[in-house]
Order: C-alpha cells, then structure tokens, then sequence
C-alpha cells in the first residue's frame, strides 16, 4: 500500500480484506517511527473520509463528497496518539497541537468521549516542545504554534491538562522536565519538579482523610468486629508511599539531574 487512497479503493474491491482500525493504527505507526506526520495524517484522512488535498487548498481538510473520500473506519484514541507521535517524531510542534483540535472536534460530532485527549495524548505534545526538526531541509517546519523553544508551551499543556480532568503521571512530568532541560531552564525544571512533589503530597491527604473516614465508620460497629476488620485491614494495607508513587517517577527526577547538568 503506497498510499490512504488504496485503503478506501480495497474496500470497493470484491473479496478484498477491508482493512480495520488496527491495520490502519499500525501503519500509521510505522510512518510515524520514520517520522512522517505527513502521511500519518493522510492515513488518518482516509479512516474519516476527509479529502485528502494539500494544506494550501481552502478545502483541506473538509469531505469533498469524491467517490473515493468515503469513511474507511473508526479512528480511536490510539489513532490519534500516534498522528501526535509522528508529530512529535518530526519535530512538528504546530501539527502536534492541531490532533487536540481534531480529537475534540470527533467527539463533539461523534458522540464518542473515548476519542478525547488523555493522559498519553498530552505527554505526547509536552514531549514535542523544543524538539529539533527531523528532516529541516526536506519539509517545512511548521510553527504556527510558537514555543519552538519556549518550555512555557509545555506548562500551558500540562494546565490545560489537569483542567480537563486529567492526571499526569510521572512520564508525563518526565517529558515536561526535559523540555526545560533543552531548553536549558534549570528553574523551570525544578518548578515542574515542585509542581510533582505538590500532586503527590495532594493525593497523600487525600488517600489519609480516605481512610480515616473508613476508621470512623468501623467505629459505629461492636469491638469485636471492629478488631477483626482492623487486623484484615493492617494485613493488606500498602504503605503510603508506594501508594502515591507515580508511574515512571523516576524518570521526572532523572530528567531534573540531566536537566542541572546541561548548565554551566
């Protein structure tokens, strides 16, 4: 398949294997290791039915009614990361931040919420700040955004982020802290590194009202019982701080020493 528009044609053929949204994630994953956001956003135009027409056009982007510009199948939220990834493998910031606008725009005509932006969407684009352009002297970088080398990008994403509703984790601040290390902010490295610290202290009193909730319920029970629920309860607990670690927390800490050393 050399290109989106024979996905759509094998569909029309008699006895074709109609490719599916897994075919069409992992294809579009194999142009984004190459760094090719391009194409991936073409794949993902031939999923949705949209024309595929250069950016210049004033129809890009719009279905065109074409014969051949009908929907092939229905993206998902792992189509959209991995446009975000080709992005971000190309160093395309600008491209990078248009996949939130078409995620949000799929759920709002769709109806289907499992499309919009998560935890990994985010960490994607945070991660794509201040990214050195792949190819610069074979496409054109695109910058429409601003924050080519700006880590004030990355602190708005990760706001826009936890205003949403969504959690980071420690890959997510891991990326955020990165980008400030390129950029060469120790101070803003450290700051992302504070922000962390905040979250986790946050969910440790959260967890700790959590629980003494519970022990005040158990106490409208008879001693016995209660005895007997505390001892179960001393058995399966897990210490506080393996309850609030974050997933990949080192790796936000590793960043920040990485991040102090690219001073001086």
């Amino acid at each position: 398949i050399e290109s989106p528009l024979e996905l759509q044609t094998l569909e029309r053929e008699e006895g074709a294997i109609v490719p599916d949204v897994i075919f069409c994630n992992t294809l579009m994953n194999a142009h984004a290791k190459l760094g090719d956001h391009v194409m991936a956003r073409s794949i993902l135009n031939a999923m949705t039915g949209i024309c595929d027409v250069p950016p210049a056009s004033p129809h890009h982007g719009q279905r065109c009614g074409h014969e051949n510009c009908i929907p092939l199948t229905a993206p998902t939220v792992v189509t959209y990361n991995t446009l975000a990834d080709a992005c971000k493998q190309s160093g395309e910031l600008g491209a990078a931040l248009e996949v939130l606008e078409l995620m949000t725009e799929r759920a709002d005509v769709t109806g289907d919420r499992s499309v919009l932006p998560d935890a990994r969407t985010y960490t994607i684009l945070i991660s794509t700040v201040a990214r050195k352009n792949r190819n610069p002297k074979e496409v054109p970088r695109d910058v429409r955004s601003g924050g080519e080398k700006d880590p004030d990008m990355a602190f708005a994403l990760l706001n826009r982020m936890m205003n949403e509703g969504i959690v980071p984790n420690g890959v997510t601040y891991c990326a955020l802290i990165d980008v400030c290390g390129r950029c060469r902010r120790v101070d803003l490295a450290l700051n992302g590194l504070r922000i962390m610290l905040k979250q986790k202290s946050k969910a440790s009193l959260l967890a700790s009202s959590s629980s003494s909730q519970k022990q005040n319920h158990g106490n409208n029970k008879d001693n016995d019982k209660r005895n007997n629920n505390n001892n179960n309860d001393n058995k399966n607990r897990v210490p506080m701080y393996h309850q609030q670690a974050l997933f990949n927390e080192v790796g936000a800490w590793t960043a920040a020493i990485n991040a102090c050393g690219k001073v001086g």
